[in-house]
């Protein structure tokens, strides 16, 4: 089942096409470059992580980005599952490294080329301490604070990278600031005259943005000095000068500036900002936020915006003018949720990819200027013995109700609703399971959840998934509060003092699954991963009785303590702080960690048998979370 070939979705730098491909076999995609995006035509390997991985099998592709003309790919490796990344460049002709070129300490960082394929924007932190450098425990744990913004060129040693930017305490952008405590991400315009810096604190989507020209003198990048002649945020002029709303930057036309904002728009809109008169009063409403559809992303393709959006968990596409002129729907022909869309603004073809519980990855070409759509790849996986072949799925796309079927083979994909515990919620779920299931309370069901972050679970396929529902198994994925299925309102509703409703919900997807006959308590697993760990052990402690198994994965488990590690203070804006006297009462009241032992006094439930998941490199979410709460289990 695991074994049958796959692509992923391509993309164009140059005159070449970039995709990974993988034979069904490989623990690692490769990365193939080719003259044609058709992932059947002849094509070239040309970063193989499985023969870069021979002699460390920790070792990963953690990102990458190819250059403006196709001529350079600069990638990112991580080992043993760490955020700190090692970048190299390759030279896309030869298949050979720069070998000066590599950039250490990088953590949370895209690259973000000049239009003139010398170099590109990139943030790292400071080197630790030579004692820290030998011990990796100690790295891996270490809290994260002091990013700054750099430029390399290519060619040349990460020693001589200039510094670009950084926020100083003394600087009158953000009077009092500390600087160690923001992170940033660079882009550049398709015309290549700007950088826009995006900063940001924390995890909430909630950025500021500032910008430099770089055809002025003071943003020379040949400068043969270590920094530019304005290192510090004094040489970039701020466009939104506060951490208020998201603002993603899409695409600019001259000085006009298009972004994705939740201002004034919950389920986000597009807005254009003109820099010579970035006064709100002057900014210029592109497409309106949807009444009932939340706008996920915007790519500029062929001059034009390309905007998917999201109808109750499932995904459509729409495309409009740069005006906001509505042009034409994309439409899919199924039920299902996209993976990713790639185009270039100067450029007729766009691609999409998108997948379903149930089916792999179908990617699509779509001409801007002919409005055809071709199918590029579609993948099927081997089918078992037990399952017969697949059939396309009824094209009621979007979906007009607020419920709906799809199937697929053997199997049956529904969407419930149910409403929440205080009233107030829609709370969305699919469930997933073979043709002709019996609703007697006795099948065997996983419940997956994540609620947090304003992290939308779409529908998506997975091999293990689909593993499970060949043997029978259901599948049930629940939308709760704390997500972003809805917009930053349904994030808010399961975020901090409202954190509770996310676990609320989970709990009552899991009366719901049982009210319904799909199993009993007796047959139901919960699993979720990192914040959705959270969730498995907030409800398994709150509710022992509801579920048989609990999965807890890289799970955050002690709240008073999660601050005090690695980057755990930037969850911060999610969880609330433990030092906030207001705060630590919330905490308090739902840690897992120390809600174990008082929710069984006096009871005769006992917990769910607990597999506990977590990688001792794990610098996200470090493994004593895990740790110690399998200790204390123990103890009860």
């Amino acid at each position: 089942m695991w074994n049958y070939g796959r692509s992923t979705i391509p993309w164009k730098d140059g005159n070449n096409y970039f995709y990974f491909k993988n034979n069904g076999l490989q623990n690692h995609d490769v990365l193939h470059v080719s003259s044609s995006p058709d992932p059947g035509a002849p094509s070239r390997a040309l970063l193989d992580m499985n023969m870069l991985a021979q002699d460390d099998s920790t070792l990963s592709l953690s990102a990458m980005s190819t250059s403006p003309s196709g001529e350079y790919v600069a990638y990112g490796l991580s080992k043993a599952g760490s955020d700190w990344v090692e970048w190299r460049i390759r030279n896309v002709l030869t298949g050979q490294d720069l070998p000066q070129d590599v950039l250490k300490w990088v953590k949370f960082s895209r690259v973000a080329w000049t239009q003139d394929n010398k170099g590109f924007f990139y943030v790292r932190y400071d080197q630790p301490s030579s004692s820290s450098i030998n011990n990796l425990e100690d790295i891996y744990r270490a809290p994260t604070t002091g990013q700054n913004m750099y430029y390399h060129r290519l060619h040349t040693p990460q020693s001589d990278d200039k510094l670009v930017f950084h926020l100083q305490q003394q600087d009158d952008i953000i009077a009092g600031v500390d600087g160690s405590e923001y992170g940033y991400q660079p882009f550049t315009t398709d015309d290549g005259r700007y950088l826009i810096i995006s900063v940001w604190k924390g995890t909430d989507m909630r950025f500021m943005i500032l910008y430099k020209d770089l055809t002025a003198p003071s943003s020379s990048l040949s400068s043969s000095s270590s920094s530019l002649s304005s290192p510090s945020s004094n040489g970039a002029i701020p466009l939104i000068p506060n951490f208020e709303f998201d603002y993603t930057f899409i695409t600019n036309n001259g000085p006009i500036f298009y972004f994705i904002t939740n201002n004034s728009a919950p389920r986000r809109r597009i807005i254009a900002i003109d820099i010579q008169r970035p006064q709100p009063s002057f900014w210029k409403e592109v497409v309106p936020e949807s009444s009932r559809d939340t706008l996920v992303t915007v790519l500029c393709a062929n001059n034009m915006l390309v905007l998917s959006y999201m109808r109750d968990v499932a995904s459509y596409v729409t495309i409009h003018d740069m005006e906001g002129n509505h042009v034409r729907d994309l439409d899919l022909g199924t039920l299902a949720s996209i993976e990713a869309i790639t185009g270039k603004k100067n450029d007729p073809d766009l691609f999409l990819s998108y997948s379903s519980f149930t089916s792999p990855s179908t990617i699509l070409c779509h001409d801007m200027i002919t409005g055809k759509t071709t199918t590029l790849h579609h993948i099927n996986p081997k089918k078992s013995s037990s399952s017969s072949s697949s059939s396309p799925l009824s094209p009621s796309f979007p979906p007009t109700t607020s419920t709906f079927s799809s199937k697929e083979g053997s199997f049956e994909t529904h969407q419930h609703f149910f409403a929440s515990k205080d009233g107030t919620a829609r709370v969305p779920m699919f469930i997933v399971h073979k043709k002709g299931l019996q609703l007697n309370g006795q099948n065997p069901v996983l419940l997956s959840g994540y609620g947090g972050f304003g992290i939308s679970l779409v529908p998506s396929f997975s091999i293990s998934t689909y593993a499970w529902l060949d043997m029978g198994g259901v599948y049930a994925q629940a939308n709760i509060r704390g997500g972003g299925e809805y917009g930053t309102a349904w994030h808010d509703e399961g975020r901090r003092h409202n954190k509770q409703n996310s676990f609320d919900d989970f709990i009552g997807a899991a009366e719901y699954l049982i009210s319904r006959k799909y199993c009993s308590s007796s047959t139901l697993a919960i699993n979720g991963h990192s914040n959705g760990g959270l969730l498995v052990g907030a409800c398994m402690t709150q509710r022992p009785d509801l579920f048989r198994v609990a999965v807890p994965e890289a799970a955050v488990l002690d709240m008073l303590r999660f601050h005090l590690f690695t980057i755990g203070k930037f969850c911060i804006d999610e969880y609330g702080s433990p030092d906030d006297r207001d705060d630590f009462d919330v905490l308090m009241r739902y840690s897992p960690y120390h809600n174990i032992s008082c929710r069984l006094a006096g009871s005769s439930s006992s917990y769910p048998s607990t597999l506990l998941l977590a990688a001792d490199t794990d610098d996200r979410v470090v493994p004593g979370h895990s740790f110690k709460f399998a200790a204390r289990l123990q103890e009860e």
